[in-house]
This record gives C-alpha cells, sequence and structure tokens, in this order.
C-alpha cells in the first residue's frame, strides 16, 4: 500500500481566496490529534477557509498537458509540530476539503488525508464582485467577495488588517497524523512571485463553521502561481 502523501504533485492556481478566522481555542481543540498544537493568540485558535482552481495537476515527472483543473475548497486549522529534536513546524491540518472532479475526490482520499468529498462549486464574477457557493449536503458555503479595502474584524486579538494578514499568512506546509508518524507535505512556490491583496466579504455562510464562534478575521485574493506539494516527510509521534 502506498502511504499518504507519498507523490510530489505539481499544478498551477489561477484562481484562489484565503480567509482566516478566530475562533475560541476550547471549541476546536478536540479536533486535533496528538502531538499537534494549535497556533494561539490571545485565548483564540484560527482556521482556515481557501477556495482555489488548480490546473495542470499531476504527478511532478509528467508534463503540464498530462494534468486536470478542479475546484478545490478547504477548512484548515493552523497547527503547529514540536520534533523532539528539531526546530518547530507550522502548518495547516485539513479537517474538510470539497472538490468538484470525481476523479479528484477518488485518487485524492487514496493518495493524501485532505478529507476530500465531491461538490458542485460554482464562482460567478459579476462586475467586480464574486459569488462563491459550494452545494453539499454537509458543508454549503456562500460567499460575496468584493475587491475593497475591509473593515478591521471586531474585538479583535490584532491592532491592524496589516498585523492580522502578516500573522495569518500561512506557512506553507500542510501536517497530518496516522498511526505512527506526523506527515509534513511542504509546498514549494516562488515566495518572490506571491502576490496578494486583501479583500471585503460582504455576505457570508459557512456551515462548517455551525456552531463555532468562529469571525473572519482577514481576507485576501491571490494572484495565479505555479504551486508544488512535496511527497510528505514522515515524523516519529
Amino acid at each position: 500500500m502506498i502511504p499518504k502523501n507519498a507523490i510530489t504533485m505539481r499544478g498551477h492556481i489561477d484562481r484562489c481566496w484565503l480567509l482566516a478566522y478566530r475562533v475560541p481555542i476550547d471549541q476546536v481543540a478536540g479536533m486535533l490529534p496528538k502531538p499537534l498544537s494549535l497556533v494561539t493568540k490571545d485565548g483564540y485558535a484560527f482556521l482556515n477557509l481557501v477556495v482555489s482552481h488548480l490546473r495542470q495537476m499531476r504527478p511532478k515527472p509528467l508534463p503540464a498537458w498530462t494534468g486536470f483543473s478542479y475546484w478545490h475548497v478547504a477548512y484548515r486549522l493552523y497547527v503547529r509540530f514540536d520534533p523532539p529534536s528539531d526546530a518547530p513546524i507550522e502548518g495547516l491540518y485539513f479537517l474538510r476539503s470539497d472538490v468538484d472532479s470525481r476523479l479528484m475526490a477518488v485518487l485524492g482520499n487514496a493518495l493524501t488525508d485532505f478529507r476530500l468529498n465531491l461538490a458542485q462549486v460554482n464562482v460567478e464574477c459579476e462586475a467586480k464582485s464574486t459569488l462563491i457557493q459550494v452545494e453539499s449536503r454537509q458543508a454549503p458555503l456562500r460567499l460575496w467577495v468584493d475587491p475593497l479595502v475591509p473593515a478591521a474584524a471586531p474585538n479583535s486579538p490584532f491592532a491592524t488588517l496589516e498585523e492580522a494578514a502578516d500573522f495569518l499568512t500561512y506557512k506553507p506546509a500542510g501536517i497530518s497524523v496516522d498511526g505512527r508518524h506526523v506527515n509534513v507535505l511542504r509546498i514549494k512556490r516562488d515566495e518572490a512571485a506571491w502576490r496578494s491583496r486583501l479583500v471585503a466579504v460582504r455576505e457570508q455562510r459557512v456551515e462548517f463553521f455551525k456552531g463555532l464562534d468562529a469571525v473572519l478575521e482577514v481576507a485576501y485574493e491571490v494572484e495565479p502561481i505555479d504551486y508544488q506539494w512535496n511527497r510528505a516527510e514522515r515524523w516519529p509521534r
């Protein structure tokens, strides 16, 4: 059996929105397996919601034309892993993903631990605004995104939007846990080419966060960029 996240993948992200939410620590602490810990600030943990469209997704040795395209919506926690004899590693722990590709849902669940579910994802641009909808029985989603300077979140633990954006810019790694190992899947991208801008969310329904006191801290849109998801490093638990 092939272990999870054992294949290096390449792809191009041509549309992407990232939203970060604060939530009281006690509401999400039970979602995290040991030995991972939450990244926190002033009594809050943080959830990350990403909506992205990927093109040319394929194993690293294959040419771009062999790849396929799909929408990927993922719900993740900001986490840290402390190896016993190395520096701490921060990244994202996947709670759930929705994809609009049956092939990706089947292969992705066999080869990764991103918790993929098949769903219908619709993204519509109207003037300068964007409507994002996920039709899913378990986790429907509806977001209206505007290219406006957003207001700071009420009662934020951050002094400014810029401070929030800096703290909540996720470290490029996915972190998961299986029976005996912690898997660290590092993302390779051209950091000099990483470009994003703050956006406002004027309407939102995030059913996956139902029951949580999740408050949007910052949202931004990312410009197109190439990504490489390296095969996972496996650390003993």
